[in-house]
């Protein structure tokens, strides 16, 4: 019986030291916000290929807590565009014809991000982040970047992703870059 209460009592030491942990070493993540970033417009978080952790959903839940304007990325929608221009020059009529796909995302901003994972301890999921990387693009402005942001730890010193995420909304909803 001892045997077992010494080991739920290390567990928590561990589950505890990473959260101790996890409160200085999040502080370092990089995110460097333009001035004209504006946090209360609206924000689509990209699909990512392979998220199997969920690291998406974090920062969408992250982003929805910290009071910014989600949207759905069922409201981006790609489009089969065919474009027919005639135009009559003296006795010649010129024709210009082309096809094309669009995609309209009902967003200002749109995140894009890459990331791997370790398992953590502590974490509810078991998912820390090894590292992070991505950027914030303004699609109203000619897709100029008005964001970016970094995160890499030692696979001894990753964080939960939810925690991650927390932070990085939190420096993004102060408007401060962060080195």
């Amino acid at each position: 019986m001892k045997k077992i209460s010494l080991i739920f009592s290390l567990l928590f030491f561990i589950s505890y030291s990473n959260d101790l942990i996890a409160q200085k070493k999040i502080r370092k993540m990089k995110v460097y916000i333009a001035s004209d970033f504006n946090p209360k417009s609206s924000i689509t978080v990209e699909g990512l290929s392979n998220d199997a952790e969920g690291v998406g959903n974090a920062l969408r839940t992250a982003l929805l807590m910290g009071g910014f304007k989600v949207i759905s990325e069922r409201v981006a929608q790609e489009k089969l565009e065919l474009k027919n221009k005639g135009q009559v020059d003296s006795s010649e009529f010129k024709q210009e014809i082309s096809v094309g796909k669009t995609t309209y995302i009902k967003s200002v901003y749109v995140v894009s991000m890459q990331y791997s994972t370790v398992a953590v301890l502590g974490c509810g999921n078991g998912v820390g982040l090894a590292n992070i990387s991505g950027q914030i693009i303004d699609l109203l402005n000619e897709g100029n970047i008005v964001a970016t942001f970094t995160y890499k730890m030692s696979m001894l010193n990753s964080q939960c992703a939810d925690r991650v995420m927390e932070s990085l909304v939190d420096i993004l909803k102060k408007g401060k870059s962060v080195k």
